[in-house]
Protein backbone atom coordinates (compact mmCIF):
# COMPACT_ATOMS: atom_id res chain seq x y z
CA UNK A 1 0.00 0.00 0.00
CA UNK A 2 1.31 3.46 -0.85
CA UNK A 3 0.93 6.51 1.36
CA UNK A 4 1.83 10.01 0.28
CA UNK A 5 1.87 13.28 2.16
CA UNK A 6 -0.09 16.17 0.70
CA UNK A 7 1.13 19.72 0.49
CA UNK A 8 -1.45 22.49 0.45
CA UNK A 9 -5.17 21.99 0.77
CA UNK A 10 -6.84 18.61 1.00
CA UNK A 11 -8.47 17.52 -2.31
CA UNK A 12 -12.19 18.01 -2.79
CA UNK A 13 -13.44 14.46 -2.13
CA UNK A 14 -16.81 15.28 -3.67
CA UNK A 15 -15.01 15.29 -7.03
CA UNK A 16 -13.31 11.94 -6.33
CA UNK A 17 -16.30 9.94 -5.09
CA UNK A 18 -19.13 9.77 -7.62
CA UNK A 19 -22.67 10.42 -6.37
CA UNK A 20 -24.08 7.75 -8.70
CA UNK A 21 -22.66 4.74 -10.48
CA UNK A 22 -23.79 3.18 -13.74
CA UNK A 23 -23.44 -0.38 -12.43
CA UNK A 24 -24.28 -1.76 -8.98
CA UNK A 25 -23.15 -5.26 -8.01
CA UNK A 26 -23.94 -6.98 -4.71
CA UNK A 27 -21.80 -9.93 -3.62
CA UNK A 28 -20.90 -11.89 -0.48
CA UNK A 29 -17.94 -10.16 1.20
CA UNK A 30 -16.18 -13.28 2.49
CA UNK A 31 -16.33 -15.07 -0.87
CA UNK A 32 -14.87 -12.03 -2.64
CA UNK A 33 -12.15 -11.66 0.00
CA UNK A 34 -11.17 -15.33 -0.30
CA UNK A 35 -11.07 -15.11 -4.11
CA UNK A 36 -8.90 -11.99 -3.99
CA UNK A 37 -6.48 -13.61 -1.53
CA UNK A 38 -6.11 -16.72 -3.69
CA UNK A 39 -5.56 -14.75 -6.89
CA UNK A 40 -3.13 -12.35 -5.16
CA UNK A 41 -0.69 -15.23 -4.75
CA UNK A 42 -0.12 -15.23 -8.52
CA UNK A 43 -0.20 -11.50 -9.12
CA UNK A 44 3.16 -10.08 -10.17
CA UNK A 45 5.04 -9.00 -7.05
CA UNK A 46 5.99 -5.58 -8.41
CA UNK A 47 2.52 -4.65 -9.72
CA UNK A 48 0.05 -6.83 -7.79
CA UNK A 49 -2.60 -6.42 -10.48
CA UNK A 50 -5.73 -8.49 -10.87
CA UNK A 51 -8.47 -8.30 -13.44
CA UNK A 52 -12.07 -8.04 -12.23
CA UNK A 53 -14.63 -9.06 -14.90
CA UNK A 54 -18.21 -8.27 -13.95
CA UNK A 55 -21.03 -9.92 -15.95
CA UNK A 56 -24.79 -10.25 -15.42
CA UNK A 57 -24.28 -13.62 -13.73
CA UNK A 58 -21.08 -13.18 -11.76
CA UNK A 59 -17.61 -11.88 -11.15
CA UNK A 60 -14.32 -13.41 -12.27
CA UNK A 61 -11.11 -12.33 -10.56
CA UNK A 62 -7.87 -13.34 -12.26
CA UNK A 63 -4.14 -12.64 -12.21
CA UNK A 64 -1.21 -13.68 -14.34
CA UNK A 65 2.38 -14.26 -13.31
CA UNK A 66 4.99 -14.69 -16.02
CA UNK A 67 6.90 -16.95 -13.64
CA UNK A 68 4.13 -19.02 -12.02
CA UNK A 69 1.10 -19.00 -14.32
CA UNK A 70 -2.53 -17.96 -14.18
CA UNK A 71 -5.10 -17.91 -11.37
CA UNK A 72 -8.83 -17.39 -11.75
CA UNK A 73 -11.75 -17.41 -9.31
CA UNK A 74 -15.38 -17.07 -10.39
CA UNK A 75 -18.11 -15.99 -7.99
CA UNK A 76 -21.87 -15.69 -8.30
CA UNK A 77 -23.29 -12.28 -7.58
CA UNK A 78 -26.46 -11.55 -5.65
CA UNK A 79 -27.11 -8.65 -7.99
CA UNK A 80 -25.17 -8.39 -11.25
CA UNK A 81 -24.62 -5.77 -13.90
CA UNK A 82 -26.53 -5.57 -17.19
CA UNK A 83 -23.40 -5.00 -19.24
CA UNK A 84 -19.98 -6.61 -18.82
CA UNK A 85 -17.37 -4.37 -17.17
CA UNK A 86 -13.65 -5.16 -16.78
CA UNK A 87 -11.31 -3.48 -14.30
CA UNK A 88 -7.62 -3.87 -13.67
CA UNK A 89 -6.78 -3.03 -10.03
CA UNK A 90 -4.20 -3.63 -7.35
CA UNK A 91 -5.70 -6.72 -5.70
CA UNK A 92 -4.19 -5.83 -2.32
CA UNK A 93 -6.34 -2.68 -2.15
CA UNK A 94 -9.42 -4.89 -2.49
CA UNK A 95 -8.14 -7.24 0.21
CA UNK A 96 -7.45 -4.37 2.64
CA UNK A 97 -10.88 -2.80 2.05
CA UNK A 98 -12.71 -6.11 2.43
CA UNK A 99 -10.81 -7.00 5.62
CA UNK A 100 -11.70 -3.61 7.08
CA UNK A 101 -15.38 -4.56 6.69
CA UNK A 102 -15.09 -7.55 9.02
CA UNK A 103 -18.51 -8.78 10.13
CA UNK A 104 -20.25 -7.45 7.03
CA UNK A 105 -22.10 -10.15 5.06
CA UNK A 106 -22.62 -8.43 1.69
CA UNK A 107 -20.87 -5.61 -0.14
CA UNK A 108 -22.02 -3.36 -2.95
CA UNK A 109 -19.63 -2.52 -5.75
CA UNK A 110 -20.39 0.62 -7.74
CA UNK A 111 -18.83 0.97 -11.19
CA UNK A 112 -18.81 3.67 -13.87
CA UNK A 113 -16.47 2.00 -16.36
CA UNK A 114 -13.12 0.34 -16.77
CA UNK A 115 -11.04 3.50 -16.29
CA UNK A 116 -12.99 4.96 -13.36
CA UNK A 117 -12.43 4.18 -9.69
CA UNK A 118 -14.95 1.81 -8.15
CA UNK A 119 -16.80 2.16 -4.87
CA UNK A 120 -16.95 -0.63 -2.32
CA UNK A 121 -19.60 -0.27 0.39
CA UNK A 122 -21.04 -2.59 3.02
CA UNK A 123 -24.73 -3.34 2.41
CA UNK A 124 -26.98 -1.88 5.14
CA UNK A 125 -24.04 -0.24 6.93
CA UNK A 126 -22.07 2.98 6.55
CA UNK A 127 -18.67 3.39 4.98
CA UNK A 128 -17.15 3.70 1.53
CA UNK A 129 -13.87 2.54 0.02
CA UNK A 130 -12.64 4.03 -3.23
CA UNK A 131 -10.45 1.70 -5.30
CA UNK A 132 -8.56 3.15 -8.25
CA UNK A 133 -8.11 1.25 -11.46
CA UNK A 134 -4.82 0.67 -13.25
CA UNK A 135 -4.35 1.52 -16.90
CA UNK A 136 -3.82 -1.48 -19.13
CA UNK A 137 -0.49 -1.67 -20.89
CA UNK A 138 0.26 -3.63 -24.01
CA UNK A 139 2.74 -5.67 -21.94
CA UNK A 140 -0.04 -6.73 -19.54
CA UNK A 141 -2.22 -7.91 -22.39
CA UNK A 142 0.69 -9.72 -24.06
CA UNK A 143 1.62 -11.51 -20.78
CA UNK A 144 -1.96 -12.74 -20.41
CA UNK A 145 -1.92 -14.15 -23.95
CA UNK A 146 1.39 -15.95 -23.40
CA UNK A 147 0.29 -17.63 -20.18
CA UNK A 148 -3.25 -18.56 -21.32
Amino acid sequence: MALRGLEGTYPNTARLIPERTAHCIVIERQGLLTACERVAILSEADQQRAEFRFTPSGLTVSATSTQYGYAEETLETIQGTKDPVELLCNVHYWIAALKAMEGVQKVEIGLNGSMHPCLLRPVDESGTSLIATVARSSATTENQRQVS
